[in-house]
Order: structure tokens, then sequence, then C-alpha cells
């Protein structure tokens, strides 16, 4: 038996290709965070391995389909999950794998090929699930905080579709000869690195974007921090004085001047407030970056009304939080800028374990729309865009729900939110 002949070599090019689909394929239906890449990559390679050895040898459709949803089945134990979840995974990639299958050897047979229609077969079947894996991982995948524009997409997707074509193309014509061998290895190859600078470009993104988030987390918190240290020095500043301002009141007490004491006990609330302090709920991760937002929208002029009634401790990461509060104050303050009466009201409500928040806002009653979805009106629609998408992520985490209402002059987003920890 020939192992190297020009079938094998095609399929063990073929074969690798669909190694790194499967790999796109878990990563959709498992979390791979804590995987260990050496692990994943040695089985990985014993799964190719395996897989292309008993194609060789056996050649038996049966005992390849068999090899293949047993080695699948058994690569998904790298990854925590449920029984069910590795099921379903298992059963979906080769039902799907061989009605592709199907498609491509009936198109094979309808033109007419004269060549060995499996290898040409596997060939495009295998570009055609690549395909189905990336619109598969678009419908379903909600992990990422950055979201390419359909657009951006669209311009994605055309590359398997292209390569299709191309891989058709040139294994119809004689698939035999080396320059085809190597175009499609090359072919093969280019969806690889450009699907893979794909991913690292959406993970570059996503980064950039947690990190300003967390920027201005931290610029919350030490808005905050000053807030309780200036308020602590005032005080600080009372106790210290607080044997003259007992004797002053004394002396104007003896002297009946009503007025008087109320002038001065005004005067001494003025001076232990603190202006930056809008929100006093306690909860320091809500406080923080509430205050800091309605710092921002003061400083053009806004009318800000919060009403803030939560415990200090919430089972809500934190992190979510700032996404929320964030991006709905950072949109309200956007909003407002052209609006005549700059106004904001904030209501936090904790009731029965749920987390209500509605954010009102004045606007100039321009609103752009897009097959009945909101876009943004600011002039980087791709990176302003985001921020609401970021807060539905958020929402879908908590299994939460989001309703946004508008008429001719305000505008009103409203969350209610499970107080539960829940990971996506």
């Amino acid at each position: 038996m020939n192992i190297l002949n020009v079938n094998n070599i095609l399929y063990l090019i073929s074969n690798l290709f669909r190694i790194y689909i499967i790999f796109k394929f878990i990563n959709v239906f498992f979390d791979r965070t804590n995987t260990n890449k050496r692990v994943e990559i040695k089985w990985l390679s014993i799964y190719f391995i395996i897989n292309s050895l008993v194609h060789i040898f056996f050649e038996s459709p049966l005992i390849n389909l068999s090899s293949n949803l047993l080695l699948f089945f058994a690569l998904t134990f790298i990854y925590p999950g449920k029984l069910s979840t590795r099921l379903i995974a298992t059963a979906l990639i080769y039902s799907v794998n061989m009605c592709l299958d199907g498609i491509a050897y009936n198109f094979m047979k309808a033109v007419n090929i004269i060549y060995d229609i499996e290898i040409i077969t596997g060939i495009i079947s295998n570009l055609a699930l690549y395909l189905f894996v990336l619109v598969f991982e678009k419908a379903i995948n909600h992990k990422n905080k950055y979201n390419v524009s359909i657009f951006q997409w669209l311009a994605v997707f055309c590359i398997p579709v292209g390569s299709i074509i191309i891989a058709s193309t040139l294994l119809l014509s004689n698939y035999k000869t080396i320059s085809s061998i190597l175009s499609v290895t090359c072919l093969l190859g280019i969806n690889v690195m450009i699907f893979y600078l794909y991913d690292m470009l959406i993970k570059f993104y996503a980064e950039k974007y947690e990190k300003e988030l967390l920027r201005q987390q931290n610029n919350s918190y030490i808005n905050q921090f000053e807030i309780i240290k200036q308020s602590q020095d005032n005080i600080a500043m009372m106790r210290h004085d607080m044997k003259n301002h007992i004797f002053k009141f004394q002396d104007i007490v003896q002297k009946g001047k009503k007025q008087d004491i109320l002038d001065y006990l005004k005067s001494t609330l003025e001076f232990i407030d603190v202006s930056n302090q809008y929100v006093n709920s306690q909860n320091l991760d809500v406080d923080s970056i509430l205050n800091y937002k309605i710092h921002e929208a003061k400083k053009i002029g806004a009318v800000v009304n919060a009403i803030v009634n939560i415990p200090n401790k919430l089972r809500i990461d934190s992190f979510d939080l700032n996404v929320i509060l964030g991006n709905l104050m950072d949109n309200a303050i956007y909003a407002i800028k052209d609006s005549e009466n700059k106004r904001i009201k904030i209501e936090i409500e904790f009731d029965r374990n749920i987390l209500y928040i509605t954010i009102t806002n004045s606007y100039s009653g321009k609103i752009l729309s897009r097959n009945g979805k909101l876009q943004s009106t600011k002039k980087d629609k791709d990176n302003h865009g985001i921020g609401l998408r970021s807060v539905e992520t958020v929402v879908r985490k908590y299994d939460g729900i989001i309703d946004i209402d508008y008429d001719d002059s305000d505008f009103m987003v409203s969350i209610l939110l499970y107080n539960i920890v829940k990971k996506i």
C-alpha cells in the first residue's frame, strides 16, 4: 500500500484543517479559560493522528465515522461541562458534517466528476463545515464585550465562501497536480491565519474596552475615597473645635436669639456636608460610579435627581454594575448635551432579591433606528455603539430584563437584575 499517495496527502491536509474547525466549535460549547494549553494541544494531536490512521488503513466510512464520534466525545472531557452538553456538541457537529458531506457528494455527482469523489468531497465539506461553525459561533456566542459590526462580519463571512468556490474550481480541474495540492494547502492555511487574526483582533478590542471600564471604575473609586476623606477631615475638625462650638451655642441660647441658632446650625451642616457626594447608599460600588458620573453631568449644567435604596452588599459583580451604570450614565450625559432642559433621574431599588435600575434623561427628540433597533447618534458609531450592547450582555448574564422607552422629550432605560452570580 502506497501511504504517501496524492489522495492521502490531501486528506491529511484537509484533516488538519478539520481539527482547527473542531477546536473553534469546542470554543462555542465549552469554557477553555482554565484548560491547560499543552494538554489541549496534546489531545488534539492524538485526535488528528488516530483519525488519520483509521482513515488511511481501514478506508471504511462506518469505522471512520465511529472513530470520529468517539474521539470527539473523549476530547470534550478535557473541558469542564455537563454530560448532556458533551452529547449535544458531539451529535450536532457530526450530524451537520454528514449533511454537508452529502450535499458536497451529490454536487460532485451532478457535475459528472471523473476523479476520486471522496477526497474532493472531504475538502469541500470541511470548508462548508467551517462556514457553519463561523455562523453558529456568531449566532449564539455572547461572551465578547466588543462586537464587530455586521459589515465587518460579512467581510469575514465571505472568506470561507470564496474559498469553497476557489477550491471547487481547482479540484474539479485536476486535483492530482502538484500546483493544485499546493494551492489547496495555501488556501486552507490562509483561512486559518485570517480567522486567527480575526479572533486576536476581537480579543484585543475586548481587552481594550475592559481596560477602559476598569480605568473609569478606578477613577470612580478614587473620587469616592476623596469624598469620604474630605467628609472625615471635616468631622475631625468639628470634633477638634467642638468645645468652642458648645460655648458659642451656650452664648446664643442665653441671649435668646433663635434665628442666630438656626443660622449657626446651617453653617455647621454646610461645613460637614461634602458637595460631590450626591449618592450615599453605603454601597461603595454603586456610590462611587454614580457620584463620579453625576459630577460629570453637573459640570455641563445638568439637574440630577438620584434615589438609591440598596443594601451595602450585592451578589452582582462590581464590574458588571460598572458596565451598566457607567454606560447608561455616559449615554444620558451625551444625550442631554443637545437638550434644552438638561435632566437626569436615577432610580435604583432593591426588593425581594431583585435590583431595579431606571435612568431617565431629557434629549433632543431625535432617534435613529434600523430594523427596529436603536442606533447611536455619536459620530464614532462602531465604538460608541458597543455601550448599550455591553449592558444587554450583562443583563443576559443575570437572566434579567432591559426595557427602553421614550417620547418626544424623555428617554428611559429600565433594567431588572436578579441578585445572583451567574457565569457566562
